[in-house]
């Protein structure tokens, strides 16, 4: 029988949040790519057990879509370089709230761990552990919602 903990119950809430969010239809999906990212993360969170792994590269491929149509929203037409080449720019823009900058940041590092499995590091821990669903779903939540709302 498996126990359900503060910490089941938040990540239960969490996913029914995204999962609502995503399926009631209000998020305008500026590009074919962000479509397929929301998409694969619908279905990393239907599954009965959500992989920690698939869902950090998900929320990553997420802040990914997020962070370049924010500074296509502001006027880059072809934003350049990697993921946190494009949190920088939006950080020096000043016209995304720093906290949802640091969400976007928070899935990147989750999704890097989540896609370069090894044991051959030297920090600790070596890898995601269940106790890490929490924030990168909070993370995604956040985003989600200040995309579908930019407010």
């Amino acid at each position: 029988m498996r126990s359900y903990t503060a910490q089941n119950q938040l990540i239960g809430a969490l996913r029914d949040e995204i999962l609502a969010r995503l399926t009631a239809s209000t998020i305008e999906f500026p590009s074919d790519t962000l479509e397929i990212c929301l998409q694969s993360l619908c279905e990393t969170l239907q599954q009965q057990r959500i992989s920690i792994d698939r869902v950090a590269t998900d929320g990553r491929k997420l802040a990914e879509c997020i962070a370049e149509t924010l500074l296509k929203e502001q006027g880059i037409a072809q934003p350049k370089g990697r993921l946190a080449d494009h949190t920088n720019e939006l950080r020096r823009r000043g016209l995304t709230a720093p906290w949802i900058i640091s969400h976007l940041d928070c899935l990147r590092a989750f999704g890097n761990e989540g896609v370069h499995l090894s044991d051959n590091v030297t920090y600790r821990p070596p890898r995601l552990r269940d106790d890490d669903l929490v924030p990168i779903l909070a993370s995604v939540q956040r985003v989600i919602a200040f995309f579908a709302t930019r407010d």
